[in-house]
């Protein structure tokens, strides 16, 4: 929703008032959101709000939103996402997902999470360690929260459904595309690559 290069919709003000009056606060995410970034700081300031005291999560398509957006423009062409930064800020829950692949929008694309990580990362000019761990974050917890999963991280007693990447650093995942080494689910490796000796963990 609210997918256009100008604030023409916000329709995310309608599905906030019903997610209040329906009482589904925690249980609603919206997607794309795009129209947020051409809101100047006071208008975009009382929405973020209103997302919050909802409990209405974001949903950013790196991918699909840096294809699509800004096409008319001539000159300072915009990136056309949704201001990450400043909902991370306000502490609404801002998960990434792969956007459809081999379409015309975009006409690119593996469905590979962690690769939504690094365009967000580049896109939104989020390059500290900081930052680029609320990237993994936005691919991991945020998500897990938004979908109600029970027993999510990486604690005793939480489900064994997890992926070991082949580095060091967890924000190396996306900032380096760091391969996966083996995807466990229930307990069960599930996928496994023979490559190197070294990994991170992320729930």
């Amino acid at each position: 929703m609210d997918f256009f290069d100008e604030p023409q919709h916000l329709h995310v003000h309608v599905i906030a008032e019903r997610t209040r009056r329906w009482g589904r606060q925690g249980r609603v995410a919206v997607g794309h959101c795009t129209e947020l970034a051409a809101l100047p700081p006071a208008e975009l300031e009382p929405i973020l709000s209103m997302l919050v005291e909802s409990g209405i999560g974001v949903i950013v398509l790196p991918a699909t939103d840096l294809y699509l957006m800004g096409r008319r423009d001539e000159r300072n062409v915009r990136r056309g996402l949704a201001p990450v930064r400043r909902l991370l800020a306000a502490a609404s829950l801002s998960p990434l997902r792969p956007t459809t692949c081999g379409t015309p929008s975009p006409p690119v694309g593996n469905a590979n999470l962690p690769l939504m990580g690094f365009l967000l990362a580049v896109g939104a000019h989020m390059g500290t360690t900081q930052d680029l761990g609320q990237a993994l974050a936005m691919l991991t917890q945020h998500p897990a929260r938004i979908l109600r999963v029970p027993d999510y991280g990486l604690a005793v007693g939480c489900r064994a459904d997890l992926v070991l990447w082949e580095t060091e650093r967890p924000e190396e995942i996306v900032a380096a595309l760091a391969p996966p080494r083996l995807v466990v689910k229930a307990g069960r490796i599930t996928v496994e690559h023979e490559r190197g000796h070294q990994g991170a963990l992320a729930g």
